[in-house]
């Protein structure tokens, strides 16, 4: 978990995975690696307050904002410095900063957009941002003020999560409008406050009975957003789904989403400022792989001599595979096989082991390749990975 992911973005619930259980103790364990230790319920609504003056103040601001706003001011301004402490509503306060924070900076995208003409902004983020960070300023609300189940640590870290994901937004917005991968990472964001806000209103809603019981229950939430009755659960496996560990998740696709249009926009961009620029500079920039998605600008981009290497975050692991396809096929020669490629590994191998300064463990490892190589002339199969294997090989100690 370290490793792969880390404890800074939590990971949205999906169902048929884990069992909710354990999930549970994750959330649990995400609010104590994420909670500010310098932050207590008094200085959350504080912050909370201060921000929603700040936002009430701002032009665009409509009567239907104003209730929202004067409710969570109401509430913020309920919180005593000797009250109890309140994990969610300490994170919820937390949370409702943080959207409030990014509908600021969104309005100004909105003057600086009519000034500037900034199509980023245009496209990409109309009034659906703004309106989706209302949405979750009326959810995150509604769970602060009824939710007293017994995992109020779990609630919160998800209250925590989306405020984290607004602040990342919040300064993706704040980029240079040139920055080539902005749209892919708003992207990513975009797909994890979805997921995040479903399952904010499954808590809302009660939809999830671990939340509400200290007792056990196992149960599938493939419904959980829509579902009327609690009840309506059923147990699920504790086995996985196995997924290729390389795959982000989530990355633009190449389909006709506003997003997948925008970087289109993003790589005909590129091509313009590569035209302009060819004139002084040598050497191509490495384009966004992105550029794998639209085929026709792939060949003045970048051409297929060489590969654009795998990042997760931008592109389905499905679309890279086709990518990979594509290139092993445009790259193979017609005389290419895995007996041609033996034997020139074979006899590359039999030059380096004469060569002065081979350590024994290199000289190992060339006795391991050519007792391969040497096999596979003997074989009549086909490897494309095997043939391919010993090229790579030649041209490295070609190097």
């Amino acid at each position: 978990m370290e490793h792969t992911w880390g404890w800074d973005r939590l990971i949205p619930w999906a169902p048929d995975y884990v069992l909710f259980k354990v999930y549970l103790d994750y959330l649990t364990d995400y609010f104590h690696q994420n909670f500010p230790a310098n932050i207590n319920l008094y200085a959350a609504a504080c912050s909370c307050l201060e921000m929603e003056k700040k936002l009430s103040c701002l032009v665009g601001f409509t009567a239907d904002l104003n209730e929202l706003s004067n409710n969570i001011k109401e509430k913020a301004g309920s919180v005593t410095k000797t009250g109890p402490e309140c994990p969610v509503a300490a994170a919820g306060f937390m949370c409702i900063a943080e959207e409030g924070k990014l509908m600021s900076e969104l309005l100004a995208c909105e003057i600086k957009n009519r000034e500037e003409d900034d199509d980023f902004i245009t496209e990409v983020l109309e009034d659906q941002s703004f309106n989706f960070s209302n949405d979750v300023r009326q959810i995150v609300l509604s769970i602060m003020s009824t939710y007293e189940g017994p995992c109020s640590e779990a609630v919160a870290a998800s209250l925590l999560a989306m405020s984290k994901e607004a602040n990342i937004v919040h300064g993706l917005l704040k980029l240079d409008q040139n920055h080539m991968d902005r749209f892919a990472k708003l992207n990513i964001c975009e797909s994890q406050r979805r997921h995040l806000r479903k399952f904010l209103i499954g808590i809302r809603n009660c939809k999830f009975p671990e939340l509400l019981t200290s007792e056990p229950v196992m149960q599938s939430e493939n419904n959980y957003g829509n579902s009327s009755n609690v009840n309506d659960m059923v147990a699920i496996s504790s086995t996985p789904q196995i997924t290729s560990v390389t795959a982000p998740a989530t990355a633009i696709s190449c389909d006709d989403t506003l997003l997948a249009k925008v970087s289109r926009k993003h790589m005909v961009k590129f091509l313009e400022i590569m035209e302009t620029t060819k004139e002084f500079e040598t050497v191509n920039d490495v384009p966004p792989l992105d550029i794998i998605l639209y085929r026709e600008l792939m060949e003045p981009a970048w051409g297929w001599q060489r590969l654009l290497p795998w990042k997760s975050g931008y592109v389905l692991f499905e679309a890279y595979l086709k990518y990979l396809d594509e290139y092993y096929y445009r790259n193979i020669t017609r005389d290419f096989n895995l007996y041609a490629a033996a034997c020139i590994c074979l006899e590359t191998e039999k030059k380096l082991s004469t060569a002065v300064g081979l350590t024994p463990k290199l000289a190992e490892l060339s006795k391991s390749i050519k007792e391969k190589a040497d096999s596979v002339t003997k074989s009549d199969s086909e490897s494309p990975v095997a043939a391919a294997g010993f090229m790579v090989h030649v041209c490295i100690i070609q190097l």
